[in-house]
């Protein structure tokens, strides 16, 4: 008799590993999905510089548009270029296409971008791919970007 309950515990053991596995997983994709629809808004790029005068800001538009300003001693300064979030298993990534140079300041920013850290007010940006029409890597590719939500 003991045998036959040792057997029904250790079959009610095992049942719970793939409902853990389940709800694992759910919860990754479902914090997926917040980056997509949080990101929208204006962030202000943390520059790092010396010089404060320099501000960047990026905003993240509902219709897929990314607008880029940089704001230099008076001067307003945009890149306008588009944007799209790509859900993989376990990562985000931001695609950016059609961004130019912003004069010697800042290249474009095109390519694919993996969601780093995004909490709250606070995301961080790391570009993995160059040219996202390639399946290789390019050299010179990583980029680190980290913003602050300003709206």
């Amino acid at each position: 008799m003991q045998d036959v309950v040792l057997i029904d515990v250790t079959m009610k053991k095992s049942a719970i590993y793939p409902v853990l596995l389940i709800i694992a997983f759910v919860s990754v994709l479902s914090g997926c999905a917040k980056v997509e629809e949080d990101i929208i808004g204006e962030w202000k790029s943390e520059l790092m510089l010396a010089n404060p005068t320099k501000t960047m800001t990026w905003e993240f538009k509902t219709d897929g548009t990314l607008v880029r300003t940089l704001v230099e001693d008076g001067e307003t300064i945009t890149d306008n270029c588009f944007y799209s979030v790509e859900k993989k298993l376990t990562k985000t990534l931001i695609k950016i296409e059609g961004s130019s140079s912003i004069r010697d300041f800042s290249s474009d920013m095109n390519g694919f971008w993996q969601v780093e850290y995004f909490k709250d007010d606070i995301m961080k940006l790391r570009r993995v791919d160059l040219n996202p029409d390639t399946p290789e890597k390019e050299n010179a590719s990583y980029l680190y970007r980290e913003f602050t939500r300003l709206n």
